[in-house]
């Protein structure tokens, strides 16, 4: 259970899920391939498919050379890969929302595991709902406050939608959600592009995510304002009430 929660302290909870789901189920070595690609799963899944006939391989070649030497040949010891350790990024504690903040970016693969109700939809393959959830969690909290417009991304969904809000206070304010594809290969890599061209406006911006290298590449391009997850949903929860903060997460 620690290997798990250091999964998720490091953001890669999502990316963990996968590889269960691919049948990769020992969390050591997640949390060690997880660490070192820093949360990429292409080079991990390769690494892992292609293990098992790199094991067969090495086995038949140590019989080969024992079969020679008429004894058991050394074991090299493992070269140590020093892998370059990841900045810490300062995250904000949100305890109110900033007034001066005119849009927040949601990074959403990254938030449907941190809430545990949201979390039982996806682990029960019911990501249509979990986004739908997440969706108007930030819809609530945006109308709530009322001066910033909201961007959701995920990966891929076919949920996609643009709205406007009339929040109390009578500002009207913008809520959309998006997919990274097909015009980026991630919702990471829309982020980062989106914050290269902040310029000055970077400081009226505010980023949630818990992926760290996510977190570096923001931070890279200026970009200051910077939330854990649990925390936003700490806060929306403060900010909308625990009524109906709950009576969205337990639609069906």
């Amino acid at each position: 259970m620690r290997i798990a929660e250091k999964i998720k302290e490091l953001g890669f909870e999502t990316q963990n899920t996968q590889l269960f789901e691919l049948g990769f189920t020992k969390y050591s070595q997640n949390l060690r391939l997880l660490r070192l690609h820093q949360g990429q799963l292409e080079p991990i899944i390769q690494y892992l498919q292609q293990k098992p006939a790199r094991i067969s391989k090495k086995s038949k070649e140590e019989a080969g050379d024992q079969a020679k030497e008429g004894k058991p040949k050394r074991e090299k010891k493992e070269k140590k890969i020093r892998k370059e350790k990841m900045p810490a990024i300062e995250t904000k504690e949100l305890t109110e929302w900033p007034a001066h903040i005119r849009t927040l970016y949601l990074d959403g693969n990254n938030m449907l595991f941190v809430e545990d109700a949201i979390r039982k939809m996806m682990l029960g393959r019911k990501k249509k709902l979990a986004e739908q959830v997440l969706a108007d969690l930030a819809f609530e909290f945006a109308q709530a406050i009322g001066t910033f417009n909201v961007i959701l991304i995920f990966d891929s969904t076919k949920q996609t939608s643009s709205q406007e809000i009339v929040a109390p206070n009578g500002n009207t304010v913008k809520f959309s959600v998006v997919s990274s594809t097909p015009e980026f290969t991630n919702s990471d890599d829309a982020l980062v592009a989106w914050s290269e061209k902040l310029g000055d406006r970077a400081n009226e911006c505010f980023f949630v995510t818990s992926d760290r290298g996510l977190q570096v590449r923001l931070s890279q391009n200026g970009v200051e304002n910077i939330s854990k997850t649990k925390r936003w949903f700490n806060l929306v929860k403060a900010t909308i009430g625990e009524e109906k903060y709950n009576a969205v997460l337990n639609q069906n």
